[in-house]
């Protein structure tokens, strides 16, 4: 269940003891038991859970089209420039302009869809 959310495991047992989510149908007696859940009602949970730790997009009031630095552009939605430093060797991210500046609605349209919390990682 947890590959099939895209969540790690160790997440799913610490969000299935929370209080709200689906209680147990049985309970296997190894260690501290093993519990069993009716797979539809845990996997809709874990998949509202995660949806829950998803940052909302962000979005600016310029035109997509204005040319931006990396600093500039984690300064317009908030950020430390080391929060979108840190991305930019990394396949994926947008490549700047001959004058080191970048578009800002592809930065925009990278970091709503970036990996981090709540979203899978891809491989």
């Amino acid at each position: 269940m947890a590959e099939e959310a895209q969540v790690h495991v160790v997440t799913v047992y610490r969000w299935m003891g929370e209080e709200g989510a689906p209680a147990p149908v049985r309970i296997i007696p190894r260690g501290r038991g093993v519990k069993v859940y009716r797979r539809a009602p845990a996997l809709a949970y874990v998949r509202a859970r995660k949806d829950d730790k998803r940052p909302a997009p962000v979005t600016l009031g310029l035109p997509p089209d204005t040319r931006v630095t990396l600093y500039g552009f984690a300064r317009a939605i908030g950020q430390p420039g080391a929060s979108v430093y840190q991305y930019r060797d990394r396949p994926g991210f947008p490549r700047p302009a001959a004058d080191g500046t970048y578009e800002l609605g592809v930065l925009l349209q990278w970091w709503n869809s970036r990996p981090g919390p709540g979203r899978p990682r891809r491989r």
